[in-house]
């Protein structure tokens, strides 16, 4: 796992949840053919391409790909270039990821805040990864206090690899922020 990206809400009635996170799925790695084995053929390089790759095959069954609509998939389904999926659900798939995820929620909304409570901070260990968070409020009149919280974390186990992303996630984290936030207002 490089990262995972989560949008994360405080509800009023339910505390910190997880409403929607993104987990990049890296393809196995190549293993030299066995004897007597098939070797791909152009045909299976297509359908990699075009998202029934060896994960996917691997992983589910026809009934369950039949079952994944427009909405299941919000994201494309495979980065042509890296042969990266992105899968995105509401809490990750992984147990040890759903606890690391829940964490970094709680403690974006709760205990780690900046000044102004609103804006980017990072925090986290060794142990339950790094965490790079941005929070922020969206009008709403019919919440408490006529807004509501929000923040996009960003987890990684690799606290140089998220620092030295700080300046691009920042950039494009306060663009969709200020695209939500105008969204709200209209």
């Amino acid at each position: 796992m490089n990262a995972l990206v989560a949008l994360c809400h405080f509800c009023e009635l339910h505390g910190p949840r997880t409403l929607f996170c993104t987990e990049a799925v890296h393809p196995p790695s190549p293993s030299p053919p066995q004897p007597g084995s098939a070797i791909p053929c152009d045909r299976d390089r297509e359908a990699d391409r075009e998202g029934e790759g060896l994960t996917m095959r691997a992983n589910s069954s026809a009934t369950q790909r039949a079952d994944m609509c427009e909405g299941c998939r919000s994201l494309p389904a495979v980065d042509s270039e890296t042969g990266i999926r992105y899968l995105s659900h509401q809490h990750p798939r992984q147990p040890q990821l759903f606890s690391v995820v829940r964490q970094a929620c709680v403690r974006s909304l709760s205990c780690e805040v900046c000044p102004g409570r609103e804006g980017p901070i990072f925090f986290g260990d060794e142990q339950h990864g790094f965490v790079f968070s941005h929070t922020f409020f969206i009008k709403d009149s019919l919440a408490r206090g006529f807004q509501r919280w929000y923040s996009i974390v960003v987890v990684a186990m690799d606290r140089i690899y998220l620092i030295n992303s700080w300046p691009f996630l920042l950039r494009h984290l306060r663009l969709t922020i200020q695209s939500l936030q105008n969204t709200a207002l209209k």
